[in-house]
């Protein structure tokens, strides 16, 4: 066995029972895996390698590290949910598949997607842009009154989201 793999720098470690009976083997690079000599022979190499090591919490972690999520439980599969938790310290439970590509806190998602439609005094300056009515008051929220002008020099107290609307 060992010499029908040799040229391509693995070794299997131990002894060969049967063609399809696993065993351990070894790269160049020292990695070690099991699979069956068939597999090995008939081109199969070392996993490591090729990038195709089966997941762990670690390597969960390390990929996620840059998003600022970890991953608290044990890893099983893609598909078992996990505890995970983010930067700001929100923790919830997800399909790991999911997390590793793209999904993440869902609280911080509804925040973020909270921010995007609030309004900000710019935005509520820019709609009322072509209507003839100006925002004079201090804006707190889209449903605080405030003191809005129109080009009548009329003045009045309403709701941001109410003269938007």
């Amino acid at each position: 066995m060992n010499t029908r793999i040799a040229d391509r720098g693995i070794v299997l470690l131990g002894e060969y029972f049967a063609n399809h009976t696993k065993s351990h083997f070894q790269c160049s690079k020292g990695h070690t895996w099991k699979a069956t000599p068939a597999n090995v022979m008939y081109g199969t190499g070392c996993p490591h390698c090729a990038g195709n090591v089966p997941l762990t919490k670690e390597i969960v972690n390390a990929r996620l590290a840059d998003r600022g999520i970890i991953m608290l439980d044990e890893y099983v599969t893609q598909r078992t949910n996990a505890r995970f938790q983010c930067s700001n310290g929100h923790a919830w439970k997800g399909a790991p598949a999911n997390v590793l590509y793209g999904k993440g806190c869902p609280k911080c998602g509804r925040i973020t997607a909270g921010s995007k439609k609030r309004l900000t005094p710019d935005i509520i300056r820019e709609r009322l842009k072509g209507r003839g009515i100006t925002m004079r008051g201090k804006y707190v929220t889209s449903q605080t009154k405030t003191l809005f002008q129109c080009t009548e020099d009329h003045s009045w107290e309403a709701t941001p989201g109410s003269v938007l609307a």
